[in-house]
């Protein structure tokens, strides 16, 4: 692994730790007692969010470098072309068992990003056991990571907008949606927050 990007990692969750340490326990503080299992399993789909978070903002918007480059910043807002352009390259070139796989990891890489936050955010969060605030958040969530990246040209390694990324972001977080209510919903997994009056 690249020394910069575990420095940069490192230096983020150094940072985030402590403050989410401390809005736990006041958040725990405010909760009316529940039982211990159901506290338990709060927790931690709480802790799987933090990690998830962690990891997306290392994935996709780190290691910063001091360095820019001279490529110029792309923002593609055509869906689907720069698939369609990439098969029809590797169709004319031949180079089906170079770039066909890059396609594919291209595509899958997209689309099971923000598949936690389908599956994540109605376990932590009551507003979002619906299926149109959810899919609202994980649009609003991908968008704001291809805008960045657009940007991060500026101050930090090269990097691309694309709207390709943001449908199959979003198609992701369906996916995610739909894993909670087949394996949450159906299971009659009750969070904590069901068993006491705040809202988280």
């Amino acid at each position: 692994m690249n020394p910069q990007y575990t420095h940069t990692v490192l230096v983020v969750i150094l940072v985030t730790l402590p403050l989410w340490v401390l809005a736990r326990r006041f958040v725990y503080q405010r909760q009316k007692p529940v039982s211990k299992s159901a506290h338990y399993k709060q927790e931690l789909a709480y802790a799987l969010l933090y990690c998830y978070f962690i990891g997306l903002v290392s994935i996709t918007l780190l290691p910063f470098s001091k360095y820019t480059n001279s490529f110029p910043n792309r923002a593609n807002i055509v869906p689907f072309v720069n698939a369609v352009t990439n098969l029809e390259d590797i169709l004319k070139t031949h180079t089906f068992r170079i770039m066909l796989p890059h396609l594919v990891e291209n595509i899958l890489g997209n689309l099971v990003l923000l598949v936690p936050i389908g599956f994540l955010f109605p376990i932590c969060f009551r507003y979002f056991q619906s299926f149109k605030r959810v899919i609202i958040a994980g649009f609003l969530v991908s968008f704001v990571i291809e805008t960045l990246q657009y940007f991060l040209k500026f101050v930090a390694i090269y990097r691309s907008a694309d709207i390709d990324d943001i449908i199959l972001n979003t198609t992701g977080v369906a996916l995610g949606y739909l894993a909670y209510q087949l394996l949450v919903v159906k299971k009659s997994f009750q969070p904590s927050y069901a068993e006491n009056n705040l809202t988280t």
